[in-house]
């Protein structure tokens, strides 16, 4: 049986780039970067691969934001690909969709997730001094009556909230199930080293 394309949709802060390494550690998934004019493929089961861009990107001596690796969500196969898109829409065209299966991370607890991105410095804060005033400014708005925040994403497939994913075997399995993929002694040690690297996180947020 083939394995469905997956279109993960996030916004900045809920685990996309943790959960592209997830599923690929999954050893059913292909997916392609580039480096400047550089393609480099990852063919399904390429786990040693996969293993090493995950430890140079997740790394707790370095800024995360500068090491990360976005995969390329053009050209297209029918053929097992991951694709990642931040911040967009559910509706974005994927080319023969009927063959892309569309999940959300997201987080239920809105100070969580406005927390989680202020101190990784992503999403609202990615490349910008951080002051008082901005971190107000950005969370009013955030709230503000005409413009109700949620970090689900419209119109996809499943929906998973990402804090209880990296603390609970159960919730992990159930989403391997949901795609019909192995769940893998290498997906459990990306989530134990993506906890260690979310302490800091821990006595101010729900990781």
């Amino acid at each position: 049986m083939q394995t469905k394309n997956v279109a993960i949709y996030y916004h900045g802060g809920c685990g996309g780039h943790f959960l592209n390494y997830f599923l690929l550690a999954s050893g059913k998934y292909s997916t392609r970067y580039y480096l400047g004019d550089k393609k480099i493929d990852i063919e399904p089961g390429s786990l040693k691969k996969i293993r090493q861009q995950f430890y140079i990107q997740f790394n707790k001596e370095n800024e995360w934001l500068s090491r990360e690796m976005w995969p390329d969500n053009t050209d297209v196969d029918d053929a097992s690909r991951l694709l990642l898109y931040c911040d967009g829409r559910a509706d974005v065209p994927v080319k023969k969709s009927s063959f892309t299966i569309k999940i959300c991370p997201y987080m239920e607890n809105f100070h969580d997730w406005f927390r989680t991105v202020l101190y990784k410095r992503t999403n609202l804060f990615r490349n910008r001094p951080i002051t008082l005033s901005l971190v107000k400014e950005l969370y009013k708005k955030k709230l503000n009556r005409e413009n109700t925040f949620s970090t689900k994403i419209p119109e996809c497939d499943y929906y998973f909230e990402i804090t209880q994913f990296v603390n609970n075997l159960e919730t992990r399995k159930a989403l391997c199930e949901f795609l019909s993929i192995p769940h893998t002694d290498l997906m459990e040690e990306f989530v134990a080293h993506y906890n260690e690297c979310h302490k800091p996180l821990q006595d101010k947020t729900s990781w």
